[in-house]
């Protein structure tokens, strides 16, 4: 969200209080930093310890995001495409109106589904093209262009 400052110095996140204040890493590297004065770190040590973010979800929130980080980067070395964005286009003749984005190492391609194929797996989850085919039919498309509506006016005419 930001820090607030006075002048040039940086207001505390609890009191509100500035000058000797100083910014705190989660100890697991998840949540954003938090600024301190020196009398809200030791009134709050939950702020700065690993247990105090042990408590609140950082150290397994962390593993997870580390877990599906490298599931992400194993699928791309193993020459998956991988889906990293989507856009939903009114299409005249036709269901297939999601415009999916998958990347790869070095490139990206881009498929044409329906909204309820889309909708079949987790919008977080690593999903390859061949995840979706399991749920419907995709149709590859012309280009990744997502915004350029000349581009998609054209090609959703022939969907």
């Amino acid at each position: 969200m930001g820090y607030s400052y006075v002048g040039r110095q940086l207001c505390c996140d609890v009191c509100g209080d500035y000058g000797h204040t100083r910014k705190y890493r989660c100890p697991f590297g998840y949540c954003p930093a938090i600024a301190l004065c020196p009398k809200c770190k030791r009134e709050h040590p939950e702020y700065t310890s690993k247990e105090g973010h042990r408590k609140v979800g950082c150290e397994k929130a962390m593993i997870k995001a580390t877990s599906h980080e490298n599931e992400r980067k194993s699928l791309l070395e193993a020459g998956y495409f991988v889906r990293c964005s989507a856009l939903w286009h009114p299409t005249r003749n036709s269901t297939l109106n999601v415009k999916v984005i998958f990347r790869g190492i070095n490139n990206e391609e881009a498929y044409w589904m329906t909204d309820a194929t889309y909708k079949c797996i987790p919008l977080l989850a690593n999903a390859t093209p061949s995840d979706f085919e399991n749920y419907g039919t995709l149709r590859k498309a012309l280009n990744t262009e997502l915004y350029d509506i000349e581009q998609i006016e054209k090609e959703v005419v022939n969907l």
